[in-house]
């Protein structure tokens, strides 16, 4: 009896965990781990702060017909290729922090990723 009070915990545990979703995920890289898609679109990236678990996989998808390169102020934790129209980007950033991004062809784009445990 005490065995089946012991599952019946574990199984609400489990699925009170996955229904209490800070934000929408979305599995770009399709191995289960958490993915998070940042779309460029004509007004700008939605969303444009997205908090990410560390580890999770980042995924900028080009939605516009003009060509986009996201890079941080550092140059570094954030600079994508240049994401042609209907292309996409997808990295991991694996540090813990705040980071800061804009649109090199459109300054007035900008973002915020925030990476936690």
């Amino acid at each position: 009896m005490k065995t089946i009070y012991s599952l019946i915990a574990v199984f609400l545990v489990l699925v009170s965990t996955s229904c209490n979703k800070e934000n929408d995920m979305t599995n770009v890289a399709g191995d289960g781990l958490p993915s998070y898609l940042i779309e460029v679109r004509d007004d700008g990236f939605f969303p444009d702060v997205d908090t990410i678990p560390l580890g999770g996989t980042i995924k900028f998808s080009n939605n516009t017909t003009n060509s986009h390169t996201l890079i941080s102020p550092d140059s570094t934790s954030i600079h994508t290729p240049t994401l042609a129209p209907a292309s996409s980007y997808s990295f991991k950033i694996l540090t813990t922090g705040v980071y800061n991004y804009h649109c090199i062809e459109h300054p007035n784009f900008s973002g915020k990723i925030v990476i936690r445990f």
